[in-house]
């Protein structure tokens, strides 16, 4: 199976280049061009990409672009001035996953080279935990999270109107990135000094916040502001849920790994990840009331996760104690376990297996089928 040469592909160079240089970047390259080619060559593999497969003839070239009525459309202005600009290369779907796919994971490659010396290992979390996320299911997201991994050196050298800039770009792509316009708070949440004390109130924060208030009439009047973000709110907001008990302690348990590698940074005084996992962890406990919306919320903190975990396998190679190895290991399991469930588990598996390419095109029914039930679940 073609994934499985790929993560074979993504575990070698792990390995391999653990500590050895890879002269002139040729396995870098390597891994890149074949991720790009297996999934801009994939015809009808993933959700998104099926919604999109059927809706590609429907959206303009560049000649009609000044005809189309972006005030009635669901898509932001970007999307369709990126896919325009895909029909005059070649007016063909497969060529804008092809463009994508190298933006994409352009962006994930550059983004873990530049803030991460173990950077194949943390091409082969993004292989294991978010391949299919951003290449086959988040299609519209990828490009925003892209555009904002790009220009991540903004954020780092605080240069904020270079990043703002980028952020309305990001927002050309997808109204979910709006929230990258509140992750310079990031950047004072990083230097906060990590004890079991200040996690213990994270906790009782990001929990009091699930129970107390509700964002609903605030964030419809924020969205209100454009016909893309009314739709985008309208759709994420009917997922609201009240989850029991159960609930509640089920998602301590899966975030408490997050909390114990926000933990094994306690020595670093500035870390400029920790802002950015601190902000997960309030955004994923709040997904017990506002479960789409803030999923979606947590697109663009994903590359951090990762970054997260491999500069925390560099702490737990350094530590004597092996009670703490083990308990990242184990954390790293939980982690693992459950972002593969999370996209492979209840048949979503049917919608990535098994691939098919352009080269050798095979219709799937019951991929069509399962989708159209994921999204009409009533």
């Amino acid at each position: 199976m073609i994934y499985i040469l790929i993560i074979i592909v993504l575990l070698y160079g792990s390995i391999h280049f653990n500590k050895k240089e890879d002269k002139g970047n040729k396995y870098l390259l390597f891994e890149y061009f074949l991720i790009v080619l297996v999934m801009g060559l994939r015809y009808k593999v993933g959700g998104d990409s099926l919604n999109y497969y059927y809706a590609f003839q429907s959206w303009p070239t560049l000649s009609e672009i000044s005809s189309y009525q972006f005030d009635n459309s669901k898509y932001n202005v970007g999307w369709i001035f990126f896919s325009a600009i895909c029909k005059a290369i070649y007016n063909d779907f497969v060529t804008l996953q092809l463009v994508e796919a190298a933006i994409v994971n352009a962006a994930f490659f550059y983004f873990f080279k530049k803030n991460t010396d173990r950077y194949f290992t943390a091409n082969l979390l993004y292989g294991l935990m978010f391949l299919f996320t951003f290449n086959t299911e988040l299609m519209r997201a990828a490009m925003s999270v892209s555009v904002f991994l790009l220009g991540f050196e903004f954020f780092k050298k605080r240069q904020w109107i270079k990043y703002y800039v980028l952020c309305l770009l990001a927002f050309s792509f997808h109204s979910e990135s709006i929230v990258m316009f509140l992750f310079p708070i990031c950047y004072p949440l990083s230097k906060i000094k990590v004890n079991i004390k200040n996690l213990f109130v994270l906790l009782v924060i990001s929990l009091s916040a699930v129970y107390i208030f509700n964002f609903i009439p605030q964030l419809a009047n924020l969205m209100s502001a454009s016909n893309q973000m009314s739709i985008m709110f309208a759709i994420y907001s009917q997922n609201t849920v009240e989850s029991n008990l159960n609930g509640y302690l089920a998602q301590i348990f899966f975030l408490m790994p997050w909390l114990f590698l926000l933990w094994l940074s306690r020595n670093e005084k500035y870390i400029s990840w920790r802002g950015f996992l601190i902000l997960y962890v309030f955004f994923t406990f709040q997904q017990l009331k506002y479960m789409v919306f803030m999923n979606r919320a947590c697109d663009a903190l994903y590359p951090f996760l990762i970054i997260a975990i491999v500069d925390s396998m560099k702490w737990i190679r350094r530590t004597k104690n092996d009670i703490i190895r083990l308990l990242f290991y184990l954390s790293l399991l939980v982690v693992i376990s459950q972002r593969l469930y999370n996209y492979l588990g209840n048949e979503h598996w049917k919608l990535f297996i098994p691939y098919s390419s352009v080269i050798s095109p095979q219709e799937n029914y019951e991929r069509e089928n399962l989708l159209y039930i994921f999204q009409n679940p009533n």
